[in-house]
């Protein structure tokens, strides 16, 4: 990560309002990085909508290793980097 991006980490369990609240507290200037579990509220279609209307000035940029959330994120522009997950034994 250089000077002009942040990472914000977004768990399983954290709501729609968790997540406008970890974002709001970042640098406006930055590009946010959000590195989001498997089944965030984030993989239903309307809530990252709402994501995008609440933060319409900011570049967001997702990464996971959830296909259903790469689908909706790619269908509304959004970058999105898929993240390796080590294989459980």
């Amino acid at each position: 990560m250089n000077n002009s991006q942040e990472k914000i980490s977004i768990l399983r369990n954290d709501s729609l309002s968790d997540i406008f609240s970890k974002i709001s507290t970042k640098d406006s200037g930055k590009d946010l990085y959000l590195e989001i579990e498997e089944d965030s509220v984030l993989r239903h279609y309307i809530n990252t909508k709402l994501l995008l209307s609440r933060f319409p000035n900011r570049k967001i940029i997702f990464v996971s290793a959830d296909t259903v959330l790469k689908k909706i994120a790619e269908g509304l522009g959004i970058k999105f980097f898929f993240k390796n997950v080590k294989a459980q034994a």
